[in-house]
């Protein structure tokens, strides 16, 4: 599995949502009239129907959708990048601007709240980069309830990566001092967006929808993601995965004080059915405190398990001791075991470790 470098895009959605909100913070700031905010309407993708049944000739293929789908459920709302699986057994994956469009729109909605926030009720269109529509332009409307419904228009910017498509932020409601640790939130997500990179030569696109719960302390962060369907879609291979029934709780040893996102060391639990057409069918994930040292840029898990459950009695588990920065000392520059998975089809077993996680 092959992920990539998500900073390009994270600095170009940064530029984009500051400008829109410098504009949007301007009282009577000339934007047009902002009417009802709705979900935003998606497709999922289609995947084969049925359990897959684990075994010595697929479990491979099991794995990378396993490992695709977890790494991003991990991301969302953290930072980071997702992927699905590739024919050639791998995972293609491109920056996203679903995690940094939701950590913004998290403080969006928190400033709303506290009153800084004086928009509702107006659109308003700017420029992605903030001063030119050389790299598109991105669109916020904002209904009198404190709906947000972002819209990207081939917001790209030099490095290659463009975004289009929409994303909606709907039913915020807090308790405590939105802004003030310790509160919390809660907010629906809808979204259908695709995001190209002409420079890594790929595109996918993510749709789905999901409740989210985030408590803030004063040093800690804590979210609860339930009700979660997501789709992700290779638009290079034509691979593609979907994530259902999606209950996870995670925490966060440290964030970020301006958007909420995770800086240091995540921890998740929880699980879902994700169907892939690479498996050729779905499995039920369950992952046992999974960890991943956002701080330090890590887009893999350094610790914690990974458990599929396939037709059959099969099983597959996917174990972590490290991520491909070296956070536990096991890969560094002479590489070890960096994460193993062992399979199980209901009568006999094998293992399989690898050097990293872009090796699944």
């Amino acid at each position: 599995m092959h992920f990539k470098d998500s900073s390009t895009t994270i600095k170009l959605l940064g530029k984009a949502f500051v400008a829109t909100f410098a504009s949007l913070l301007i009282a009577g700031c000339g934007g047009s009239g902002g009417g009802g905010v709705g979900a935003v309407s998606y497709t999922l993708p289609t995947v084969p129907p049925g359990t897959v049944s684990i075994s010595s000739s697929n479990f491979s293929s099991v794995a990378a959708d396993a490992a695709a789908s977890s790494t991003g459920t991990m991301n969302a709302g953290a930072g980071g990048v997702t992927g699905v699986s590739t024919s050639g057994g791998g995972t293609a994956a491109v920056p996203t601007d679903l995690n940094t469009a939701i950590n913004r729109a998290n403080k969006l909605l928190v400033d709303t709240a506290t009153g800084s926030q004086t928009a509702a009720g107006v659109s308003q269109t700017v420029d992605c980069n903030g001063y030119d529509t050389t790299w598109g332009t991105e669109t916020v409307s904002v209904d009198t309830s404190g709906n947000y419904l972002i819209v990207f228009n081939s917001c790209g910017d030099p490095a290659g990566t463009v975004i289009n498509g929409s994303m909606a932020a709907m039913n915020f409601t807090y308790s405590g001092t939105p802004g003030t640790p310790p509160f919390s939130f809660s907010v629906s997500y809808s979204y259908n967006l695709t995001t190209t990179d002409s420079t890594l030569s790929t595109s996918l696109s993510e749709m789905g929808s999901f409740d989210i719960s985030v408590s803030v302390g004063t040093s800690t962060t804590s979210s609860t993601i339930s009700s979660g369907t997501m789709g992700m879609v290779d638009n290079v291979s034509g691979n593609a995965i979907v994530i259902s029934n999606l209950n996870t709780t995670r925490s966060c040893d440290s964030y970020n004080s301006s958007t909420y996102a995770c800086t240091g060391m995540l921890t998740i639990n929880g699980g879902y059915t994700v169907a892939g057409t690479l498996s050729g069918g779905s499995a039920t994930i369950s992952m046992t405190n999974v960890m991943m040292n956002v701080g330090n840029g890590a887009m893999y898990p350094n610790s914690g398990t990974i458990s599929v459950a396939g037709s059959g009695g099969s099983s597959l588990t996917i174990t972590a001791y490290d991520d491909d920065l070296g956070t536990n000392g096991i890969y560094g520059t002479s590489p070890g075991t960096v994460v193993s998975v062992t399979w199980n089809d209901g009568t006999t077993s094998g293992t399989t470790n690898y050097t990293s996680w872009t090796s699944i």
